[in-house]
């Protein structure tokens, strides 16, 4: 038996089932050796190498048998010299094994293009990206390199909807600009069986001559709303953003950490206690800002949708339907008046969602236009 070389099955040492015939009999009839060749070796378990190796095996066999019925020819042509010499096709076992002879072509043609399919491999993984989910720099140009796996072949690769080039081996590796601050790229991969993958990159970049400051009285709000009940998909890199962003604001802007509201898949109560509500806009973040001096940030990262009736724009807590958003979403409007009604030093904003309705992995909602 020949050992199979093929490595798609993981290692394993599956053997072809392929048989040299004449190596151990030279003069073994070719017909015998074909018929044997043809029908003992399995093509979906073996690689083109190894059906090439028996198919010139075939055709050294066919020498060998020339070689010996030559002989036999000489020997017999000898003895028997008045005789007129018989033809090939009688030597070879007339019509009869030509039919069988050309059955075993037929057969040995269908095994070979069988091999030369597609192996079939269930596969409902999506590929894995390995690549850092935080980077740190101070330069405006930043490389993004790493590697995509997957059992199935990788179709596509896109960095923030661009795609990006692989090599052989699964590495990529691009540059991108990016401005002071934090930076999100989101990373999506795809295979052949449409089994889809995506990370998420932080880069944080701080400039070089920046100096230690201090805003003691900076106040911010950091929202990262990963978990949702079901069947509301996760925002899986909710989490991480947000604590890229709290760093920013402590190391960059020099607020304290004791001044950074912290939470983690804020249910609407949580949201409204902290941000005030449509009839009070005294939440906990009006109660800790210092009137005049307070430098406010605040920061959101999760669900967005819209409004199926009023088409205006929400927030979406961790325990609300997004079909219901008007009644159980945090709006967007709402979330400006009350900042608005705030004495501050100064407000920024950041809201990392998406307010299409729609999400990588599944529309939110169950009839949706988007903003328009």
């Amino acid at each position: 038996m020949i050992p199979c070389r093929n490595r798609r099955f993981w290692g394993s040492r599956r053997e072809c089932g392929l048989i040299s015939c004449l190596t151990e009999n030279p003069r073994k009839n070719f017909l015998t050796c074909f018929l044997v060749l043809s029908l003992t070796f399995t093509a979906s378990a073996c690689d083109k190498e190894d059906i090439a190796l028996v198919l010139s095996g075939v055709a050294a066999a066919g020498a060998i048998a020339a070689v010996a019925k030559s002989e036999s020819n000489s020997q017999s042509q000898t003895q028997n010299s008045q005789s007129p010499p018989a033809s090939n096709l009688t030597d070879a076992g007339g019509g009869e094994n030509i039919d069988r002879l050309a059955e075993e072509v037929r057969a040995t043609r269908a095994a070979v293009e069988a091999a030369n399919q597609p192996v079939s491999i269930e596969d409902n993984d999506p590929p894995v990206i390995d690549v850092p989910s935080n980077i740190r720099t101070e330069r405006k140009e930043i490389e993004i390199s790493g590697t995509v796996k997957d059992q199935s072949r990788i179709t596509e690769l896109n960095i923030n909807g661009k795609p990006v080039p692989i090599e052989d081996n699964g590495s990529f590796r691009v540059q991108r600009e990016v401005p002071l601050g934090p930076s999100a790229f989101q990373l999506a991969a795809l295979d052949e069986r449409e089994n889809r993958a995506e990370k998420h990159v932080v880069v944080m970049r701080r400039s070089s001559d920046s100096v230690e400051v201090e805003n003691k009285y900076g106040v911010a709000v950091i929202i990262g709303n990963r978990n949702y009940v079901p069947p509301v998909p996760e925002v899986e890199f909710a989490y991480n953003d947000a604590e890229a962003m709290k760093r920013y604001v402590v190391e960059e802007l020099g607020f304290r950490e004791g001044n950074i509201i912290d939470l983690r898949d804020a249910t609407k109560g949580a949201m409204e206690t902290v941000l005030g509500s449509a009839d009070n806009h005294k939440g906990k973040l009006f109660n800790w800002v210092k009137p005049g001096q307070s430098d406010v940030v605040v920061f959101y990262s999760g669900h967005g949708v819209p409004g199926l009736k009023d088409r205006y724009s929400y927030l979406l807590p961790v325990d609300a339907d997004p079909n219901l958003v008007e009644i159980n979403g945090y709006p967007i409007d709402q979330l400006y008046a009350n900042l608005g009604k705030i004495d501050t030093k100064s407000v920024k904003v950041y809201l990392d969602a998406c307010f299409s309705g729609d999400s990588a992995k599944g529309m939110l909602i169950q009839s949706v236009s988007g903003i328009g």
